[in-house]
């Protein structure tokens, strides 16, 4: 390569082009600090100790160069968006994904005797976040996931009704919307994971400190099997 220093963009251009490892060699060197700003980032959302987190740090970086491989590979530049936007969903949700398979593995291996600390809690809390946003993201359709987080108080004081939503949003269907969304949801992979008893029983810890609109969508969607009752 010559001396030049090619941006991201131009690297990846470059790479998928020539399928050279230099390229892809120059990407990975680019953006170390890159990663470890993403690995922090994802360690802040879930709210706890890092000391709860310290064996998995050097494993966090490993899982966002994974994240990282798979943005080089699925970036699109004509779509106008920056190539470090584009990845860091791809590397915080590949270290967030590891960091549920891990907090599941501690649980589950944990003594039937002791319970689940508050700490560890607040993991489950922001991993159902992180969950909830990315099942209404990708089953919804826009209108379908506004009706959603205006009916179950999602970034807002509180839940609107039926009919305030109607009103809102200039529509006459909201209660239809609801139930088609939530059949919707109930059908994806997410959805299918948290239907799991292991899942109900952290869900009921989860219930007894605090309601949270994600905790009342996922019991809707996963344990409800009626749904006309909105």
């Amino acid at each position: 390569m010559s001396n030049k220093n090619y941006n991201n963009e131009e690297l990846v251009r470059l790479y998928k082009e020539t399928k050279e490892q230099k390229f892809l060699t120059n990407i990975v060197e680019q953006n170390k600090k890159f990663l470890y700003f993403c690995r922090n980032y994802a360690i802040k959302s879930i709210a706890i100790n890092e000391e709860y987190l310290d064996s998995e740090k050097e494993d966090l970086i490993q899982e966002g160069y994974v994240g990282l491989l798979e943005a080089v590979n699925k970036f699109d530049e004509d779509k106008g968006i920056k190539f470090t936007t584009y990845a860091s969903r791809c590397i915080i949700g590949a270290m967030m994904d590891y960091l549920k398979k891990e907090i599941k593995y501690k649980a589950r291996t944990q003594s039937l005797d002791c319970d689940i600390s508050y700490e560890e809690l607040d993991c489950y809390y922001v991993l159902l976040k992180y969950d909830i946003g990315n099942m209404i993201e990708d089953a919804l359709d826009p209108l379908e996931k506004n009706v959603i987080l205006l009916h179950y108080g999602f970034n807002r004081d509180r839940e609107y009704t039926i009919a305030e939503i109607n009103k809102l949003i200039n529509i006459e269907n909201a209660k239809y919307l609801i139930q088609k969304s939530l059949k919707k949801l109930r059908k994806t992979e997410i959805a299918k994971e948290y239907k799991k008893e292991f899942y109900r029983e952290k869900l009921e810890d989860l219930e007894e400190r605090n309601i949270n609109p994600e905790i009342k969508v996922i019991k809707k969607i996963c344990f409800e099997e009626v749904l006309q009752n909105i």
